[in-house]
């Protein structure tokens, strides 16, 4: 690799690096219960631990979107400015890998597990988990600027990122059907209220205030510049 090749390879590095960093300096609210939630009284149901992690999954869709916009452009030789890609990446490393995948985890699977419940499904969350954060590492390395530009390498990273959509959108799912409504069951409404009130510690150490709102915003950029942000235009044509 040659001194420019190098250099290039390393200012992508700190853009897409960067976008990541501001998520965790700047932070985004996500698994913050509200304030009527904290004071649910004892059997009374709630959702403030789980209702975050599910707003959270909402942030991951919405990626998704943006990678499959990603991958019709690549297989139609559109347009396609791969710090956009890069910045939907360090979303998906920082608030949903880094952040909330580490306290399904540690918070949620463990307390179902030790309720007796679900662990054949707990594990492959736990291996799917694994699987994307592999996908997640080489799709940053093709979208570096000397792989990116060979179209080989492009339609390496149209597969991944479909790949890694095809895993996603069951397994969130099956969090937000099966785990969470499970670990909302299976948790005394005293401990929930606990869990919550920890989650939200958590939350404000590791990214700081306002992490949900936050990273809510850096999608609506790329969904902008990427110009799939007008919802109307996924209305379905009879």
């Amino acid at each position: 690799m040659d001194i420019e090749a190098r250099q290039t390879r390393r200012d992508f590095l700190v853009a897409a690096g960067t976008v990541g960093a501001g998520l965790l300096l700047t932070g985004c609210s996500g698994i913050a219960a509200r304030p009527e939630e904290k004071k649910l009284e004892e059997g009374e149901a709630g959702v403030a631990a789980t209702e975050g992690l599910m707003r959270q999954h909402g942030v991951l869709e919405r990626v998704l979107l943006i990678y499959e916009e990603g991958v019709r452009r690549i297989e139609t030789d559109d347009v396609l400015l791969p710090e956009n890609l890069a910045g939907a990446v360090a979303i998906v490393r920082a608030f949903i890998e880094d952040f909330h995948e580490k306290r399904e985890e540690s918070d949620i699977f463990p307390r179902l597990e030790k309720a007796g419940k679900l662990a054949p499904l707990t594990a492959v969350l736990r291996a799917q988990h694994k699987a994307g954060r592999d996908a997640t590492d080489n799709i940053l390395k093709r979208l570096e600027p000397q792989p990116f530009n060979v179209p080989d390498t492009r339609r390496e990273l149209a597969a991944l990122m479909r790949g890694f959509a095809r895993m996603y959108r069951p397994h969130y799912a099956r969090e937000d059907t099966v785990v969470f409504p499970a670990f909302r069951q299976a948790m005394p409404p005293g401990e929930f209220t606990r869990l919550s009130d920890l989650l939200e510690e958590r939350e404000r150490e590791t990214l700081g205030p306002g992490a949900f709102e936050k990273a809510v915003a850096q999608v609506a950029q790329i969904e902008a510049a990427m110009e799939i942000a007008d919802l109307e235009q996924f209305t379905a044509k009879s």
